[in-house]
């Protein structure tokens, strides 16, 4: 019987016949819908738990699309372009036309190729990205049964849309990759809802990795581990969008942070930032959520351009910001600096108060002075007589 094949058993007269999943090898040249048979080596059209599809040897190079006109169900898809950076683009017809992987299966993309799904990517059990190259989930991604995503070999994985929360996405790139300078990558851009955390497998396969925010929503959940293990390297870029910090999630002093725009929320508790490298920061606003929030920051800043503070939060700062940036503070944030001094270009407070210190958790910090300054503006908040003293 050609056409479309699926597993599972039907009965035919008094007996059963057990249908097998069949691979399925895309001979197209121009691009067509899934569902027709003319398309595949032999009319076999790959649609089953254990089925595999590889578009591999049909010469697909440039921009090429498929259109997935029905659900489809497989173990595996196999993508290398014939030119450097070709795409392939998986679109779904309907709403209705989904992909979903099963357990213990991969997506292998060549280095240099992307493969595109913009269709509902279900997860079910754990899924690989392997091969170097780039998988785009331009559609949601759902989460099927002990949904994992994990990432290895130096592939970089792009979200779109929204990530289901029982889906964990997880960097487990090997040493070899890493040193050859493949690292693996997260990029979350505009209209990304990340719900879900990234973290390594274990302290000995994740050995270089990149969490690449671009837009969106990124949250680091309270099991979410960053930089475990001594063998372990990770790099977090912010340059839009949001980066929410759980309370309880956790990344080492090795992490590497290179923050130039969006915003980065701190949970409703408080928690350190702590990082044995310098921050690198051209731009950025930080947050609290919390009306009783401290988060003390042991990092060093580097940088320059506008800083923003905002939120409830007090932002306890173990070392000087640096004289490169234009402060502004909003709301009823509150900052203090080691010794009570701030070296900056510029400070902007709006709609509150200024006071000598700027925090005061135990009246301590009172009498605080600001140094170096290039320009000062204050805007006068909800209460008559700001005082800023400079000294």
């Amino acid at each position: 019987v050609g056409g479309v094949r699926k597993t599972g058993s039907v009965a035919i007269g008094g007996g059963t016949v057990t249908v097998v999943p069949v691979n399925g090898t895309w001979i197209g040249t121009s691009g067509g819908k899934w569902s027709v048979t003319s398309n595949w080596a032999n009319g076999v059209v790959p649609n089953g738990a254990g089925a595999s599809v590889d578009f591999s040897v049909s010469g697909i190079g440039g921009d090429y699309t498929i259109v997935l006109d029905q659900p489809v169900e497989l173990a595996s898809i196999a993508f290398s372009g014939a030119t450097p950076d070709s795409v392939l683009t998986i679109a779904a017809e309907s709403a209705a036309s989904t992909l979903t992987l099963n357990a213990g299966n991969s997506i292998l993309v060549a280095e240099g190729s992307t493969l595109v799904l913009d269709a509902t990517y279900a997860v079910n059990g754990k899924n690989e990205i392997r091969g170097g190259g780039t998988v785009d989930f331009s559609g949601d991604v759902t989460e099927g049964q002990s949904a994992s995503l994990h990432i290895f070999e130096g592939s970089t994985a792009i979200f779109r849309k929204a990530v289901s929360p029982d889906v964990e996405v997880r960097l487990a790139n090997e040493k070899t990759y890493a040193e050859a300078g493949k690292w693996t990558r997260i990029v979350v851009e505009d209209g990304a809802d990340f719900a879900s955390a990234c973290w390594p497998v274990n302290a000995s396969a994740n050995a270089g990795s990149i969490i690449d925010i671009r837009g969106g929503v990124m949250r680091f959940t309270d099991t979410c581990e960053i930089g475990k293990g001594s063998s372990t390297r990770e790099k977090v870029v912010v340059s839009g969008g949001v980066l929410r910090l759980s309370d309880k999630c956790t990344f080492s002093e090795k992490t590497e942070w290179q923050i130039m725009g969006g915003t980065i929320e701190f949970g409703s508790t408080g928690r350190d930032f702590a990082s044995a490298n310098v921050v690198e920061v051209n731009g950025a606003t930080f947050k609290g959520t919390g009306s009783a929030q401290v988060v003390v920051l042991t990092a060093a800043f580097a940088g320059k351009g506008d800083v923003s503070f905002a939120g409830n939060a007090c932002f306890d700062f173990q070392r000087d910001l640096g004289s490169g940036f234009d402060v502004t503070m909003s709301d009823a944030a509150k900052v203090a600096f080691p010794n009570d001094v701030l070296t900056v270009n510029s400070l902007t407070v709006g709609a509150r108060t200024i006071y000598k210190g700027l925090y005061d958790t135990s009246a301590a910090r009172l009498g605080g002075r600001f140094i170096g300054m290039g320009k000062i503006n204050v805007l006068t908040g909800d209460k008559p007589g700001a005082l800023l003293i400079v000294r």
